[in-house]
């Protein structure tokens, strides 16, 4: 009997697939579908796991971002995917976005409009189910020498302390800063309390001679794709 190895692709069962074109081939020859096979593992009676993988992210509209955003429960409502699978792909899910972060966290990042903003803290919130309101800091040059979670909270607010938010830039010795907060229902509209809270750290920046760069709203819309809302492209700063 020939080794798997010497087998050609249409030789290989579908449910080894994936793992032989990791072995055999090159990472970036497996498709989005075949890599979340590896993490499943196994498929169930009727199912391979290519077929699974395939079943789960067409749930996602075929959209990693969409996926990102699964929780346990979500994954448990397909039929063999129980507690140690569900934990498996959403700690390779996380382990990506703190991957794509850490990229950022570690170069030098200089900002030039709100789209470089949107492009640093949108893997770090985009997904979350929850709201997160952060604060970036820079020096003279835009460039980014810190960032700070001020406060986390619920599906539609998030109380912000304005007082941690320039802590945090004295700390670093910022010349410049930009919040930006995510609204987990994908839509990038500022409510009032949104407006208010961009006004009092205008206010406020201008007393500690700060500048406020921008605030963003940012996630993911229904649809699965990212988007944002700049305070300073609209006007508002």
């Amino acid at each position: 009997m020939k080794e798997k190895h010497n087998l050609t692709l249409n030789d290989w069962d579908s449910a080894d697939k994936p793992r032989e074109k990791m072995i055999n081939l090159s990472r970036k020859n497996l498709t989005e579908a075949e890599l979340l096979a590896i993490i499943i593992g196994s498929g169930v009676p009727g199912q391979n796991v290519v077929d699974l993988a395939k079943e789960i992210y067409a749930s996602a509209d075929q959209n990693l971002m969409t996926l990102s955003r699964y929780e346990i429960a979500d994954f448990k409502r397909f039929n063999g995917i129980g507690d140690a699978k569900a934990v498996s792909i959403v700690a390779a899910m996380e382990l990506a976005t703190r991957l794509y972060q850490k990229r950022w966290d570690e170069k030098e990042v200089i900002v030039h409009e709100s789209k470089d903003i949107a492009q640093y803290i949108r893997p770090l919130i985009s997904d979350l189910n929850h709201e997160e309101f952060h604060a970036i800091y820079f020096n003279s040059r835009n460039k980014v020498i810190g960032r700070e979670l001020i406060c986390k909270g619920g599906l539609n607010t998030t109380p912000v302390d304005i007082r941690l938010i320039f802590k945090g830039a004295l700390k670093c010795n910022a010349t410049a800063m930009a919040v930006a907060h995510n609204h987990p229902s994908g839509s990038f509209v500022p409510s009032q309390n949104d407006k208010t809270l961009t006004t009092n750290i205008y206010e406020a920046s201008r007393l500690m001679r700060i500048t406020l760069l921008d605030h963003l709203i940012v996630g993911i819309d229904p649809s699965g794709k990212p988007g944002f809302f700049s305070f300073h492209d609209e006007g508002y700063l």
